[in-house]
């Protein structure tokens, strides 16, 4: 690398730093942080009796054949609609099941926390 310019050396550094993916933090550490939240998500409430309201009909109008293999309600943030997520790195959902019903396994790229709201009898298996 050349040193005897240091304007033309550090230039000359900043390509090597591109061409190889990588970025010096002090050149951009501006952009990436902010004193403010930038999000489209907008603070919301999901009222529970809403949610357990539209459950019941989902549970009694929509079979797991015309649904796929889950009958899901996704939490959708009223700023993130077009997206159909929660917040911009989470996905939240609620499923109801009727009794006797067996959701067949499946994978998951990214990480799934599942937890039993009411119920009895019924059970959640991770890996076996």
């Amino acid at each position: 690398m050349e040193t005897g310019n240091p304007t033309a050396a550090l230039e000359q550094f900043y390509g090597a730093l591109e061409d190889d993916n990588l970025q010096g933090l002090w050149r951009v550490v501006r952009g990436l942080a902010s004193n403010t939240p930038t999000s489209p998500a907008v603070a919301y409430r999901w009222p529970w009796s809403k949610i357990a309201a539209h459950l019941q009909t989902a549970k009694e109008l929509v079979s797991l054949d015309r649904g796929g293999d889950r009958r899901v309600l996704l939490l959708v943030n009223p700023g993130l609609k077009s997206q159909h997520l929660t917040t911009p790195t989470l996905i939240a959902s609620v499923q109801i099941m009727r009794p006797g019903e067996t959701a067949p396994a499946h994978r998951h790229a990214a990480t799934a926390i599942r937890f039993i709201v009411d119920g009895a009898g019924a059970f959640t298996a991770v890996e076996g």
